[in-house]
């Protein structure tokens, strides 16, 4: 975490990393989002998972009522979630005492979230896909969420490589 207030750093990636699984996290996660149907916040914890080298069976188990702003009611995008699950789990990974991790983890989700609020004006999946989750339909899925999966994995890929 030196010299980067508030950012993961590249000491947080495996030091075995295939650059190459790395690069293309944010594709896979739309791949995964987009033809293998998997919601948006399985899609960024399971891409991640795979190119940093982590079991996600559990994980991405854990996300999943993560989908569609918290349970389908239009909350915090699912994007936003699955990514501050990831930012945690690698800060933890770190080992520094309790109470910097905690602050390091608070500042790396809150570059995070404030990086995608300003880049697409919300947070929260009710206002990003403007209708309400229970409406939302394939086009919306196609037309809208692609869009913060691909951009959402690749904000979360500069944080980690800050």
């Amino acid at each position: 975490m030196a010299g980067s207030a508030g950012c993961l750093t590249a000491a947080l990636l495996p030091e075995d990393l295939k650059a190459e699984a790395w690069e293309n996290f944010p594709q896979r996660a739309l791949e995964l989002f987009a033809n293998e149907r998997k919601t948006c916040s399985e899609a960024i914890v399971m891409a991640c998972c795979e190119a940093l080298g982590i079991d996600d069976s559990e994980l991405s188990c854990a996300v999943l009522g993560f989908a569609s702003g918290i349970a389908g009611m239009g909350k915090t995008c699912g994007v936003v979630t699955a990514s501050s699950m990831m930012l945690s789990l690698l800060e933890a990974r770190q080992m520094n005492p309790y109470k910097r991790r905690k602050k390091l983890t608070f500042m790396a989700i809150k570059s995070y979230m404030s990086q995608f609020n300003e880049r697409f004006g919300h947070t929260d999946c009710r206002k990003l896909i403007e209708v309400s989750t229970s409406e939302a339909k394939k086009s919306v899925r196609r037309n809208k969420c692609e869009r913060y999966v691909l951009h959402g994995a690749r904000m979360l890929m500069r944080q980690i490589n800050k």
